[in-house]
């Protein structure tokens, strides 16, 4: 399970400017480290290189990395504003993490602060002969990396921002949080609820919960000889009236802080360990496919699919392995949230369109087979749901014994 500051860490490594500044740093640590190394060369490849040779080369990545560099980051900021503009605005998070964007725009800019930094050393006399050969050297292995970098850049260009891109990335993120809850829930035991003789831990401020570090409150209940429940879960809303946690006995002010530091809450919801935030976002995204001024169905039928694959991941019913905090319970949570989340509002902007409903039925029927112990209840419910809807929206009577049958087939398969 990640720690409070792994998570923290975490989010300023996927962070877009992190890679730019690493990448910056290392060219000038390279460029002025490279007099140490000076003794390490034979005069005779320093005599080799001539005075304006490398200036001349420097000067070239100067002007050529500014102006790719420039012309990354406003397709990146175009890429954010159609994944907000076609998919949902949650998604720009998920986009703006791309790796190969970040790695593009990181080496970009490292590239022509390393240009810069060399020609303002060699314009200082910085540099001895041996000194400029080894900025040669440095600079055409940078050039390989470089051209390495703009094809795959190139090649990633092609799919940047789209709307198939941004659900494949939350889909990623979804199952990323699933397994996230699945670390979390191994920690302690489930249970419905606490006892009533649990004193409760409320929150200090209004707002979601993004990370629980299941493993200190964990060696806090071992510590104080306590059992503690988790009853706010990663995507929880959480205010000052909110309990947190509680103990099976009152905590001090003191341990009642530790307990409290041991969740992180904030403004927003965040992906990492928040799976039911994926799936809101996958809906959305539907959502939009199916308002009127878009009018895109395949879009939504795409998202039902994906919708069910994440939530086949959903690690609630699965036999875990034994409880690793004996003092530690976890409040259980209703799968049924996580059908709702997904599908409540495909079913809804949906409900008039044959083919957006026949494939709902049928992704909710798979998803109680593959998941039956977990899902079924929750699946047929939402299948009922989303056909009375239909039934409303729809005029035609060869429609709705059509998806009468569908749903039929879909859940006696």
């Amino acid at each position: 399970m990640i720690s409070k500051l792994g998570f923290k860490a975490l989010r300023v490594l996927r962070s877009i400017w992190f890679r730019p500044a690493l990448y910056a740093f290392a060219a000038a640590a390279i460029l002025a480290l490279t007099p140490v190394l000076e003794p390490l060369i034979p005069d005779d490849w320093a005599d080799l290189i001539g005075d304006g040779a490398v200036k001349d080369i420097l000067d070239i990545l100067a002007g050529t990395m500014l102006a790719v560099a420039i012309f990354s980051l406003s397709t990146m900021v175009a890429a954010f504003q159609m994944a907000t503009g076609q998919a949902t605005p949650r998604a720009r998070a998920l986009v703006t993490r791309d790796p190969v964007a970040q790695n593009a725009i990181a080496t970009f800019i490292g590239a022509f602060l390393f240009s810069m930094v060399g020609i303002i050393g060699l314009a200082g006399q910085y540099y001895s002969d041996a000194g400029r050969f080894i900025l040669l050297v440095f600079s055409v292995i940078l050039i390989i990396i470089v051209v390495a970098t703009l094809i795959s850049w190139i090649m990633r260009l092609s799919s940047l921002g789209g709307v198939g891109e941004a659900a494949d990335r939350l889909e990623e993120a979804t199952r990323d949080g699933f397994l996230a809850y699945r670390r979390l829930l191994s920690l302690g035991r489930a249970v419905d609820g606490p006892p009533e003789s649990f004193a409760d831990v409320p929150a200090q401020a209004i707002g979601y919960v993004q990370h629980v570090d299941g493993e200190t409150l964990g060696g806090h209940a071992e510590k104080w000889g306590v059992e503690i429940c988790i009853l706010a879960l990663p995507g929880a809303y959480a205010g000052t009236a909110t309990p947190l946690a509680s103990s099976s006995r009152p905590l001090s002010e003191a341990e009642a802080d530790c307990v409290r530091a041991c969740f992180i809450v904030g403004g927003d919801r965040t992906f990492e360990l928040d799976p039911r935030f994926g799936l809101i976002v996958l809906a959305e995204i539907a959502q939009r496919a199916l308002s009127p001024a878009v009018n895109d169905p395949g879009t939504a039928i795409d998202i039902i699919g994906t919708s069910v694959r994440a939530l086949a991941q959903c690690p609630v019913g699965q036999p875990s392995e034994e409880a690793r905090c004996a003092g530690l319970l976890i409040a259980d949570f209703n799968a049924e949230d996580f059908v709702i989340d997904a599908f409540r509002v495909i079913g809804r902007d949906g409900a008039g369109l044959l083919e957006v409903a026949i494939r709902l039925q049928k992704g909710l029927g798979l998803l109680a087979r593959e998941k039956p112990d977990v899902f079924a209840d929750a699946c047929r419910a939402m299948a009922d749901e989303a056909f009375e809807r239909s039934k409303a929206a729809m005029t035609l009577e060869a429609d709705i014994e059509a998806l009468r049958t569908a749903r039929r087939e879909a859940f006696e398969a």
